[in-house]
């Protein structure tokens, strides 16, 4: 669990515990493992507080009269061991430097504790590890939770020594109908671990002719019920089934039977890999869980007058996967429980560590880059508006020029305008000729260094291409002499036009 930079993890030598035999002759079992704590920054914490619950949880309705019913729920616990790794003290916090903080813990788990199972919404029984971080005053506490589960295996009469023994034997089912057909259903082993695969094989003989298989069903199937032990369920036994594979071969998978050679065919039933999808085969005082194979094959005639259906179960059993490290068949016997491996818990503090590290470089890259982006994008939103700010700056520059471009050609039309300078324009009435014009002072200067010799201009264009300022054409002078001087420089698209 994390926040605000602080990672609570509750690390486990193993999460799923196994019981060998039953309640009377189990040693029971260990669990083992270590608290880690990582906070970024120094931190007050008031107490670290580890606890193991188990609980049983059972409910069921009782019918009454015209129709009604009463629901009763009851909720039993079965273990309660606390660890306490900072005690709280009066008016005082810890202070807890910033790095990782670890805490070992160790309790034995007796060997008659009921096994995790859940029989529908009837019994549930479930063990759950809870670590809890107490902050001072009002700041909120740091909360992990573990669940562990624990499985029991049964040491039946008929097993001479575990693993071997009755369960690693073939299983076989030999049959025969009615002097017209034999078959035969095999197994290369009874018992199967979580994600195993069930290999079937399925032999039919016919002892007459004219017979086929029309439809051929397997379905995998899971058994459980409670026992009406302490009064519960109201005297009667309550139970619960579901189907974990089920598969069907047709008429179009299937051809017909000859009697001289004999019809096989082989199937692959999966077994789910998860403790949530199925449970592992349990024998209790108040709990059985059971697992069966059931098998359904529709035989007709040639002319399918009649139709007949053989039926045959095939238990199996599911049990978890051994370990290496698990005891022998006599130190059970013998009291002796799980044995500790100190080199299996440096490992196992180790690889904690390496996590952790792992997780905080990734936490400090995953920040790099969104720094990067962020500044990224400051980078590109300020590009941006020094972009919108150069166009702004050319779109005025541009309306600047068309509106004295409209203001010049005016004044070489003869339209009145507004006078902007105070000094007025003047010409010379002593002079012979009546094309030499002068222009203001503030004129004079631009228009000799900047003089245009004469050039020939087209014809005025249409009304509609004169409202335009890039359109508008000078009219032509009345003499041969040179175009009175302007303001400013024409552009390129008044020439080009021109």
């Amino acid at each position: 669990m994390g926040f605000s930079g602080t990672v609570v993890n509750i690390d486990l030598e193993n999460d799923h515990l196994i019981m060998h035999g039953n309640a009377n002759e189990s040693p029971g079992c260990v669990l083992r493992g270590v608290l880690n704590l990582h906070l970024k920054q120094p931190t007050k914490v008031k107490s670290i507080i580890l606890t193991l619950t188990g609980t049983i949880q059972i409910s069921w309705t009782q019918p009454l009269a015209h129709g009604h019913e009463q629901f009763f729920r009851a909720e039993k616990t079965v273990v309660s061991h606390q660890w306490i790794f900072l005690r709280p003290q009066y008016a005082r916090s810890h202070q807890l430097s910033s790095g990782n903080h670890s805490y070992e813990f160790e309790c034995f788990m007796a060997g008659d504790l009921p096994e995790s199972i859940r029989v529908a919404q009837f019994y549930f029984c479930q063990y759950q590890l809870k670590a809890t971080i107490q902050r001072p005053h009002f700041l909120p506490k740091y909360a992990c939770r573990r669940l562990v589960h624990v499985t029991r295996q049964q040491l039946h009469p008929a097993i001479s020594s575990f693993p071997g023994g009755a369960m690693m034997e073939p299983v076989t089912i030999t049959q025969r109908w009615v002097d017209q057909l034999d078959y035969r259903i095999s197994l290369p082993s009874k018992l199967y671990h979580h994600g195993n695969v069930m290999p079937v094989t399925l032999r039919l003989q016919p002892l007459v002719p004219g017979l086929f298989v029309r439809q051929l069903t397997c379905t995998f199937k899971e058994y459980a019920s409670c026992k009406p032990v302490n009064g519960w369920f109201g005297g009667r036994t309550r139970s619960h089934r579901k189907i974990l594979y089920y598969v069907r071969k047709g008429q179009s998978s299937i051809t017909a039977l000859s009697s001289s050679d004999p019809w096989c065919i082989h199937l692959a039933i999966p077994v789910p890999e998860t403790l949530d999808d199925i449970q592992c085969d349990t024998y209790s005082d108040s709990v059985r869980v059971r697992h069966k194979l059931k098998f359904v094959i529709s035989i007709a005639n040639a002319g399918g007058s009649s139709l007949v259906e053989l039926r045959a179960v095939l238990p199996v059993v599911i049990q978890a996967k051994a370990s290496a490290l698990l005891p022998s068949y006599e130190q059970c016997h013998d009291g002796q429980s799980f044995p500790y491996d100190p080199a299996l818990m440096v490992a196992l503090l180790r690889r904690n560590e390496q996590q952790q590290q792992q997780q905080q470089q990734q936490r400090e890259e995953e920040e790099d880059q969104r720094r990067q982006n962020s500044s990224s994008q400051q980078s590109l939103s300020t590009q941006q508006q020094q972009q919108q700010q150069q166009r702004r700056r050319r779109l005025l520059h541009h309306r600047r020029m068309s509106c004295s471009i409209d203001h010049d050609i005016q004044q070489q039309r003869g339209t009145e305008v507004p006078a902007t300078d105070s000094s007025p324009t003047t010409t010379n009435s002593n002079s012979n000729s009546s094309n030499n014009t002068t222009t203001p002072t503030s004129e004079r200067g631009y228009g000799r260094r900047f003089a245009f010799h004469r050039m020939s201009l087209p014809l005025p264009l249409p009304s509609f291409s004169q409202h335009h300022p890039s359109h508008h054409v000078l009219p032509a002078p009345a003499s041969n002499d040179i175009i009175p001087t302007l303001s400013r420089l024409p552009t390129y698209e008044e020439i080009h036009c021109h």
